[in-house]
């Protein structure tokens, strides 16, 4: 992986485990989960579909 995979694998972790927890959460009246990540470029290719580096993991945090 290159850095720019690794910061969008990073973010659809977040996802996973958020959605993983989401019973635990909503028992605790979390209604908002919150992800920091500061690279602008991971940021904004997971903002949209088109092909190109980091499709797949662009497509694995739209389905999240």
């Amino acid at each position: 992986m290159e850095v720019f995979d690794a910061e969008l694998w990073a973010i659809g972790l977040m996802l996973d485990v958020t959605i993983e927890k989401r019973e635990t959460l909503q028992r605790h009246a979390v209604k908002t989960v919150a992800i920091f990540s500061d690279p602008q470029t991971a940021i904004r290719r997971a903002a949209h579909l088109e092909p190109g580096p980091g499709q797949r993991l662009a497509r694995r945090i739209n389905r999240c």
